[in-house]
């Protein structure tokens, strides 16, 4: 039903759905409207789809505001503020395992390990294997960004303590994709933002699974919508769906510890301008969060 509305929308106005050329991508966006993106996962005959992000629905992370407010920061008062931002997180926030970084009561060994080996419950991989993953990416985006010698005990992006040498790095990758954006906009030739939705009965967000950078210097700018890449196969993780996660699965967390993880991280990192209404409850749980309209 929904794919017949939009397809006769599309038809009614003129325009088809774009297939990229050499691609299995769908582009389900026409002049003047795009489709959200769960409405986009009923669209198309392709496994991954086009549409625009809104702005107030993309989720900020700490991570996220931290960057964004670092690129504010620098639009509005240069280099040695946005740095002086960054460096002061890195010093600051140092989690010392997984259920320090997860804000959980470990129940598990691998939750006094690394905080290098934290997993999300939704997670397929384990906990070595993100390990092994994190390395090899700071590694790569290092050589990527003339940080030739990076090594373990230089750090990991997304906490502390790092070297100067991470600090150096991330200011300028931020700095840089800032500028280009400001420059020439935003470019989709240079690889899409790939996306996840997240989703806790009717309330939904979105967070990047790829093109973290560019997303946080399109909302520091005020950008109104985001175009992002998103693929069927893992493109939403439903709050319902706790007790079926990969890492519940296997034993790597309880139920009771995916659901905190999740509605804590949906929670905190939804935009200010987004309204969460949560009539919903579920067998089991404490519904104090349950039935009420949530705003910044």
């Amino acid at each position: 039903m929904i794919r017949q509305l939009f397809n006769r929308v599309v038809a009614v106005s003129g325009y088809e759905i774009r297939r990229r050329h050499g691609s299995d991508i769908h582009d389900l966006r026409i002049p003047g409207y795009s489709p959200t993106p769960s409405e986009g996962a009923y669209l198309g005959e392709s496994s991954r789809y086009i549409v625009d992000v809104p702005a107030e629905m993309v989720g900020r992370t700490p991570l996220m505001r931290l960057w964004v407010a670092i690129l504010q920061d620098y639009v509005a008062q240069g280099e040695d503020a946005a740095r002086q931002r960054l460096q002061a997180y890195f010093d600051t926030y140092e989690p010392k395992s997984v259920a320090d970084l997860l804000q959980i009561k470990p129940s598990q060994p691998w939750h006094h390990g690394n905080p290098l080996s934290y997993v999300y419950p939704w997670d397929a991989e384990g906990p070595e294997e993100k390990v092994a993953f994190r390395v090899e990416l700071m590694r790569k985006e290092a050589k990527e960004h003339g940080f030739h010698m990076w090594k373990e005990s230089d750090g990991w992006k997304g906490f502390g303590p790092v070297s100067s040498a991470v600090v150096d790095m991330e200011l300028r990758r931020l700095i840089n994709t800032c500028e280009s954006i400001r420059t020439h906009g935003f470019d989709e030739r240079r690889g899409q933002v790939q996306g996840r939705i997240y989703g806790w009965g009717p309330s939904e967000m979105v967070l990047p699974r790829r093109g973290w950078h560019r997303v946080a210097v399109c909302l520091a700018l005020d950008m109104e919508k985001i175009p992002m890449l998103f693929d069927r196969r893992h493109a939403i993780i439903r709050h319902e769906d706790a007790a079926r996660w990969p890492n519940v699965v296997n034993g790597n967390f309880t139920v009771n510890d995916a659901y905190s993880i999740f509605e804590r991280r949906f929670l905190m990192t939804r935009s200010p301008s987004c309204k969460v209404t949560l009539g919903i409850s579920f067998p089991g749980r404490s519904n104090s969060l349950f039935g009420q309209s949530l705003t910044s």
